[in-house]
């Protein structure tokens, strides 16, 4: 058995839709095994019964010691 890690991070914007994708995956070979850590912002998201995702975790804006709100757009 081969094992992949898959790291994910950022916005969970539109997880819900490209997650399909990442489900997809575990079926694409034999003797591989893929594990999705995932990691983004604080937002409504709820991971919790997304079973494909190995492991997640949520961060705080206000915790990031870069001052987000002075970084500029699209960068």
């Amino acid at each position: 058995m081969i094992n992949i890690a898959v790291m994910l991070n950022g916005s969970g914007k539109y997880l819900d839709i490209t997650q399909e994708l990442y489900k997809h995956w575990t079926t694409l070979y034999d003797g591989v095994h893929f594990d999705f850590f995932v990691s983004t912002w604080e937002d409504e998201i709820d991971y919790t019964n997304w079973d494909w995702i190995t492991k997640w975790e949520r961060l705080k804006e206000e915790d990031c010691p870069y001052d987000l709100k002075n970084h500029p757009t699209g960068r």
